[in-house]
């Protein structure tokens, strides 16, 4: 999937952005662009596709700085 770019709303707390990475044995992962990355769910994501245990993650915090 695509890199999206963090954009918090105006007048929210901070934001936490998951970046994870996972090997995959066997054919591509067709995946549809969501409409929202609101609620999407790492663990129906991993059970859906049958993937391992990551193999390497990071995180960042951002907030929205027009506040």
């Amino acid at each position: 999937m695509a890199y999206g770019s963090p954009a918090p709303q105006p007048r929210t707390d901070l934001h936490r952005y998951l970046i994870v990475l996972f090997e995959h044995q066997g054919r591509r992962i067709q995946v549809p662009k969501p409409s929202s990355r609101a609620k999407f769910s790492l663990k129906q994501f991993i059970e859906k596709h049958k993937l391992g245990a990551p193999i390497a993650a990071n995180f960042f915090l951002a907030q929205n700085e027009s506040q």
